[in-house]
């Protein structure tokens, strides 16, 4: 006996066939779609970056002027001290001193290269000297807190207790920074309306002058540091604008 209605095979083949090729490409236009809008963030995390580098650099080439007269100022209470026919002290060795002992580390901005980080779209990125350079920059933004702490660190253990004993520690004298140190401002400055003590063999001391040349080996340290981050930047500058190009194509 024969079987009255037989099956249809190629159709039904055809037809799943098809069905498979339906969720594949809905799959495709999806994948599509969602690379399409992450190379879209991308580009905007890459513009807030290099904005965020061009603000840095503007910031470090401040602080760099600002340490090369710290610098000025070091060497002339060093020529000072090291003078053994001056019996007193010039009445601009205060202003020096104060002005030699700024810390001068900025506060670069990071927010921008932690939100392309975290983003994860960097993997659109096939640009090898592009993701060097940005690994770089972060290195240095890390170097450059850890060189605060360590300037900090030296101005309130060594500096301080070297050479406050021998002048008279008064309230920084800058009305502008007083409240951002209250209410330990006055224990932590020396400044150019302190009167210096007249224990100038003091301030003539080995320790005394150990402790102003570490300062500036730390001065020069700090000017090394924010020179490579800038480099950087100008590097990370020329890279992001191509990027920039490249992913708007």
């Amino acid at each position: 006996m024969q079987d009255s209605q037989t099956i249809d095979w190629k159709r039904i083949t055809v037809e799943a066939a098809a069905v498979v090729v339906s969720i594949l490409i809905a799959f495709g236009i999806d994948a599509w779609w969602q690379e399409r809008n992450e190379r879209i963030a991308l580009v905007q995390y890459l513009v807030h970056f290099e904005n965020e580098v061009i603000a840095n650099d503007d910031l470090i080439d401040l602080h760099l002027a600002r340490i090369a007269d710290d610098l000025v100022a070091l060497h002339k209470v060093l020529l000072a001290l090291s003078d053994p026919d001056q019996q007193a002290l010039a009445e601009s060795f205060k202003h020096d001193l104060a002005n030699a002992l700024w810390i001068r580390i900025p506060e670069v901005s990071m927010d921008a290269y932690d939100e392309l980080t975290n983003s994860g779209n960097l993997r659109f990125v096939g640009n090898a000297q592009f993701k060097k350079a940005f690994n770089e920059y972060g290195n240095r933004a890390d170097y450059l807190d850890s060189s605060y702490d360590f300037s900090t660190s030296l101005y309130l253990d060594h500096i301080l207790t070297t050479i406050g004993p021998h002048l008279a520690i008064s309230s920084l004298g800058w009305p502008e920074y007083d409240e951002h140190l209250a209410p330990n401002g006055e224990n932590t400055g020396v400044t150019p309306d302190a009167p210096f003590s007249t224990n100038v063999a003091g301030l003539r001391s080995q320790a005394v002058w150990n402790a102003l040349f570490n300062w500036k080996t730390a001065k020069i340290d700090e000017s090394a540091t924010l020179t490579k981050m800038k480099g950087l930047g100008v590097e990370l500058r020329d890279l992001l604008k191509a990027e920039i190009e490249y992913q708007n194509q």
